[in-house]
Order: C-alpha cells, then sequence, then structure tokens
C-alpha cells in the first residue's frame, strides 16, 4: 500500500500542488526509462525520413531536431501504461485526491532538453468549473533539480483564472511568492490543473522526461 497523508491532501488543496516523494517503484521507472528512449530513437528516425510519427511532435531546436513529447502511451505500450496506472503510488493518487469513478483522460510523456529548448511559460492548465477535483499528475523517470528548470508554481493560484501576461510582463519568473519544485526520478509530481506554473530553461545536458 502507498498512503497519502492528510497534510499532503491539505497541500493540494491550498497551494494547488503536492510532491509524493518514492511513489513509484524502481522497476517501473526502468522500464519506462527504456520506453522513453525507444520512442525519441523512433521519432528522430521517421523525422529524418520526413515521415510522422502519430502523437510525436519533433522541435527544431537551433541545435537540430529534438523529440519534445509523445503523446497517446496508451496505444503505444499498453501493457506497460496500465502496470504504470495500477502501482500503489497512482492508486493512492486516484483513491485519496480524486475519489470513485476517477478517470485517467490521457497518457503523455514529455521530454526537456537542454537549452536551447523551448521553455514552458507560465500558463494555467485546463479551466474547468471546479465541481470536482482534475488534477495533472506527473511521474518523474529522471531528476529535476532545483535551478535547472524543474517546475515552478504560485501557490493557491489555483481558484481562478489569472492576468498571466500583466504577471509575465512585470516579474517574468520571479513572480511574488513563486517557488521551485525540484523532484527525484519515481516521485509523482500532482498538480491541480489550474495552479499557475512553468519552467524555465534546463542548463545540464541529460533529458528529463
Amino acid at each position: 500500500m502507498f498512503e497519502i497523508d492528510s497534510d499532503q491532501q491539505e497541500k493540494l488543496l491550498t497551494d494547488g500542488f503536492v510532491s509524493l516523494p518514492d511513489a513509484v517503484p524502481s522497476h517501473l521507472v526502468d522500464h519506462w526509462r527504456e520506453l522513453a528512449d525507444k520512442f525519441e530513437a523512433q521519432a528522430m528516425e521517421a523525422h529524418g525520413r520526413s515521415e510522422r510519427i502519430h502523437g510525436a511532435c519533433v522541435n527544431e531546436d537551433p541545435v537540430g531536431p529534438r523529440l519534445m513529447r509523445q503523446d497517446d502511451l496508451l496505444s503505444l505500450a499498453p501493457d506497460a501504461a496500465l502496470d504504470l496506472l495500477a502501482c500503489p503510488g497512482m492508486m493512492a493518487v486516484a483513491r485519496d485526491l480524486c475519489g470513485r469513478g476517477t478517470v485517467p483522460m490521457q497518457m503523455d510523456l514529455l521530454y526537456k532538453h537542454q537549452h536551447p529548448h523551448p521553455i514552458i511559460l507560465w500558463h494555467q492548465g485546463a479551466q474547468h468549473p471546479r465541481g470536482f477535483p482534475y488534477p495533472n499528475v506527473g511521474i518523474y523517470l529522471d531528476d529535476a533539480d532545483e535551478g535547472d528548470g524543474c517546475l515552478r508554481y504560485v501557490p493557491g493560484t489555483q481558484h481562478e483564472l489569472q492576468d498571466i501576461c500583466s504577471l509575465s510582463e512585470e516579474h517574468v519568473w520571479e513572480i511574488p511568492d513563486s517557488v521551485e519544485q525540484p523532484a527525484k526520478a519515481g516521485d509523482i509530481l500532482v498538480q491541480d490543473m489550474m495552479v499557475l506554473h512553468g519552467s524555465a530553461p534546463k542548463w545540464t545536458p541529460e533529458p528529463r522526461r
């Protein structure tokens, strides 16, 4: 069993995000790292032939093409996807943070490469009437260190729409009360879909998935 305690549940409600350390077994993390390498190799080979792969988004960076994301993982690796969704940590997310009737809507793999690579500007995710839990669940395959483009949040901003353009223009990355949220491989980072967040450049060479 994997338990999410009351303090962690309260943090998601108040701040709009919560970190769950060591929530995914290492063998699943290792398997998904292998799959991430495989998907990246396939996407880059197809890009070199001017072909497209379903769900793959290759970006032309100044240093050359690099894979940004591989979407629709349930169709690409259904058994591995179900193994991951059924691990104790993910079952606890569904049970303790969402409740009965939880439905996973999408399962994608995001890659963050060394600068120059597109940063993730300040934004809020899917807008919704807030009558039900609607989280985004990030499962880390690689470390996301502080000061190296890990996610940044503005706690408590999930309750209403924010004037993101004005905040970004005035403060750039230093919006008042914003915090960095590092993570380690195997951590789960759960965020309210409407919390204001972004991700600055990554400086170290290895990709983060």
